[in-house]
Order: C-alpha cells, then structure tokens, then sequence
C-alpha cells in the first residue's frame, strides 16, 4: 500500500479564509495591491481575487431587495 498526500485546496476555501481576514483587512490590501493573492503552502496554487470577487465574498445574498410593486 502507498501512502498518498493529495491538497484539498480549493478557491471556496480560499474565499472562507478571506472571509476570516474581515471586510476592512480584505479592502486594505485591494486599495493597496489592486486584488488580494494567496497561495496554497501544501501545492503552491495562487488564488487571486480582484475587487468585484471580494465585494462578493462579503455581500449579503439573504438580504436581496425585492424591486416589485406588485402587493400579495
């Protein structure tokens, strides 16, 4: 039997870990670098996110406005 190592990296993982960071940390280093990098230390993948990826990653998808008038 041989033993393997497999990364489980993904770029979900990587947007929970921004996530961690906070909004404030994640928009510093967009004003700062113009996008935010991480790479993964286990299979040196680099998962870069620009403005629009992070503005997503900290919007509310439960809080989605209803632009009907129509009344139930």
């Amino acid at each position: 039997t041989m033993l393997e190592f497999a990364c489980t990296c993904s770029r979900q993982r990587v947007a929970d870990t921004i996530k961690l960071l906070g909004r404030q940390e994640a928009e510093d280093i967009i004003a700062e670098r113009g996008f935010v990098e991480l790479a993964c230390e286990f299979c040196n993948t680099h998962y870069q996110f620009d403005p629009v990826d992070v503005a997503g990653l900290f919007s509310d998808p439960l809080n989605i406005q209803n632009d009907s008038d129509t009344l139930h």
